[in-house]
This record gives C-alpha cells, sequence and structure tokens, in this order.
C-alpha cells in the first residue's frame, strides 16, 4: 500500500509540474491583449478609444491626422476594465470611451466569456474575485492551453490587430435583421448594475474624457429602442453631459448605408473608416 501511495504521489507531483509548466508557457505567449499592454506600458499615444466590440472594429484609429490614437478596445470589454486600465493613464491623455446598450448591465467578473478575464488577469494585474479566471486550465480547457503553450514555442500566434489596435472584419452579413435579433436576446439579458452606474458617473468627472454611443443599423435599433436598459443608459448619459460638462455624442442613429456594417451591431472595415473620420472631426 506505501509503494502504491508513493508511486502516485510520484506521478501526481509530475502531473503538477507538467501541468504548472504548460500554465507557465501558456501565459507567455504573445497575444494581442498583451500586444495591447506593452502599448499602454509605452505611454507613447496621445489619444485612446476604450469599448467593446463596437469600438474595436467599429473605430479606425491611425487614421490621417489621429496618428497619436491607439483603440484600447477588444472584444466584450466591460466597462470596469475600461475604468482599470483608464486608473493607469495619465489625466492629460484624451480619451473616448464607447458605450453600447450592454455596458451597464456586464461586469468583468459575471460575463460568460471566462477565458478572456484571465488574458485580463495576466496582462492587466486585475485582481478577479474568481481564483478559476486565474488560470487557464480552469477557464478555457486543456486544450485550448496546450495550443497556447505550442504558441509560445512554435511562435505561429498571428495577431488580429493592426499596429493602432484595431480589429477588422471585411464583409456584411447577408441578413441583417437577422443579427439583429440574435444580438437582442444576448445583449439583454442583465439588469442595469448599480455598481457600473457608479462607475460611469465617476469616469465623467474625469478630465479629457468623452463618451459616445456607435452607429446601429436600422433593424438593431428597433429591437432595443423600447429596451430600459438602454433607455436608462442614455438618460444617464444626457444627464451627465449636462451637469459635469462632459462630451458625450449619440452616433446610434447615424444613418449608413447597409454595406458599411458586418452586422446589425458592427460596423465592417469600411463602416470603421466612415464613422472615424466624423468621430475624429475629418469627415470633409
Amino acid at each position: 500500500m506505501q509503494k502504491f501511495v508513493r508511486k502516485s504521489s510520484i506521478w501526481a507531483v509530475i502531473g503538477c509540474l507538467f501541468a504548472f509548466s504548460i500554465e507557465w508557457l501558456a501565459s507567455q505567449e504573445m497575444n494581442d491583449y498583451k500586444r495591447k499592454a506593452n502599448v499602454l506600458q509605452s505611454q507613447k499615444m496621445d489619444t485612446l478609444i476604450l469599448g467593446s466590440s463596437h469600438s474595436y472594429y467599429g473605430v479606425k484609429a491611425g487614421l490621417a491626422g489621429s496618428t497619436g490614437t491607439y483603440n484600447l478596445s477588444w472584444s466584450s470589454q466591460t466597462l470596469d476594465e475600461s475604468a482599470w486600465l483608464l486608473s493607469r493613464i495619465p489625466e492629460n491623455t484624451h480619451t473616448l470611451i464607447c458605450v453600447s446598450p450592454f455596458s451597464l448591465a456586464t461586469t468583468v467578473n459575471d460575463r460568460e466569456e471566462m477565458w478572456r478575464n484571465v488574458y485580463f488577469n495576466r496582462n492587466f494585474d486585475w485582481l478577479s474575485s474568481d481564483p478559476k479566471e486565474l488560470s487557464f486550465w480552469f477557464s478555457t480547457g486543456g486544450r485550448k492551453t496546450l495550443k497556447m503553450a505550442r504558441n509560445v514555442v512554435g511562435k505561429v500566434r498571428p495577431s488580429r490587430i493592426d499596429d493602432f489596435g484595431n480589429g477588422a472584419r471585411n464583409s456584411t452579413n447577408s441578413n441583417l435583421p437577422e443579427t439583429a435579433g440574435e444580438a437582442c436576446k444576448r445583449h439583454f439579458r442583465k439588469p442595469l448594475s448599480q455598481q457600473l452606474k457608479r462607475i460611469l458617473i465617476e469616469l465623467s468627472r474625469r478630465p479629457n474624457i468623452r463618451f459616445f454611443t456607435p452607429p446601429f443599423h436600422e433593424s438593431y435599433l428597433a429591437c432595443i429602442e423600447d429596451k430600459q436598459l438602454w433607455n436608462e443608459t442614455l438618460i444617464l448619459l444626457d444627464s451627465l453631459s449636462g451637469t459635469n460638462s462632459i462630451k458625450y455624442t449619440n452616433y446610434s442613429k447615424l444613418p449608413l448605408p447597409d454595406s458599411c456594417f458586418y452586422d446589425a451591431d458592427h460596423l465592417n472595415s469600411t463602416g470603421s473608416i466612415v464613422f472615424s473620420k466624423i468621430l475624429f472631426g475629418q469627415e470633409n
């Protein structure tokens, strides 16, 4: 029995060492979160964009005249993540914060894509309230963790962002109204969070802040116009712009052709250029 326990212990130690080694290798992967963390650490930008996929894909940082701009957004970025990043940015940095219909409903600790939390925790020193979100093994599963570790060794992970942090989608979905319905189901599962409301109010007191809501397709607008969360978000932004003298522009109803949309609530590459010229004041 003692011999069995001793052998089992040896294998357990070997297994733990293997798991820790793979976890460490996975954490060394040069992914897009780490690329953006390196830019943030360099502090060489004068204007930042923060927000979810609506600004990650919908704003084109680096257009002529905005070369000091960097897109620090990523898909499913939450408002408390944006606030955490902003706390590490000098107050003289101009910051554009994209407010989406779900921005006041989803926190970093209750979103469904938990694997994103590990990237954020590791690269931006966020202390998660859930230990599960600190390990790639627990949040992504063994297969994806092994793949990440392989990327470190083989250097095969390509970047999905350009030099200015922008994502890109080049096509247009053939059925935009259908994508509107799907997005509505995802975006309005949770009610307004008082915690996130307080965060937005605190952000409005910071200098050099500009809030904006992104353009949406008419089919998505029709779906969200009677949603309480969206209307409460707009009312709060209007109120803050009146009392705190913040800059806020609602572009949600900006008229754009279907060819500018990837789906009903995201711009494609063509749309991001058109919108960014307006956002940065370059429209002729």
